[in-house]
Order: structure tokens, then C-alpha cells, then sequence
């Protein structure tokens, strides 16, 4: 700790805690994000705009690793 490779956050008790991202750091290790693509119509009349959305975002975002896709959650306004 004294050779100052991750400074501590300490508390308003004395104790310290140190932050994950500095510890993953000093370690080695890398997340890596998840690239989510996500298209989205109000209603199932409208499946074909969401094929150009989808295509639209893969031809945008080379590499992604899911994509998820939302039919008719619009708001019902007729409750």
C-alpha cells in the first residue's frame, strides 16, 4: 500500500476502501461491455420498420454482441 500502486478511499470512520476498478487495474484483468443493439416499434403493424432498424443498427455497429428487439409497448391511450 505504501508504494502508492492504488490510493484508498477513506471513510469518515477510519476505514478505507478501495475502488474495483483500481484494484482490477493493478491485477490485469479487463471487462469488456456487452454492445447491446436495440430497435423498437409501438405496434406489430409496423414489423417492417423494425427489419430496417435492425438492419440499419448491424450496418452501423460491426461488432455487437446482442440485439433486442421490442413489438407494441406503446402506451394504450384508449384505458
Amino acid at each position: 500500500m505504501n508504494k502508492g500502486y492504488i490510493k484508498p478511499v477513506i471513510l469518515q470512520n477510519g476505514k478505507w476502501r478501495f475502488r474495483e476498478e483500481d484494484v482490477e487495474k493493478l491485477m490485469g484483468i479487463v471487462r469488456r461491455r456487452k454492445i447491446v443493439l436495440y430497435a423498437r416499434v409501438p405496434s406489430s403493424t409496423q414489423k417492417d420498420e423494425l427489419v430496417n432498424q435492425v438492419k440499419y443498427l448491424e450496418e452501423q455497429v460491426k461488432e455487437y454482441d446482442l440485439v433486442i428487439i421490442d413489438v407494441g409497448s406503446a402506451l394504450n391511450m384508449k384505458r
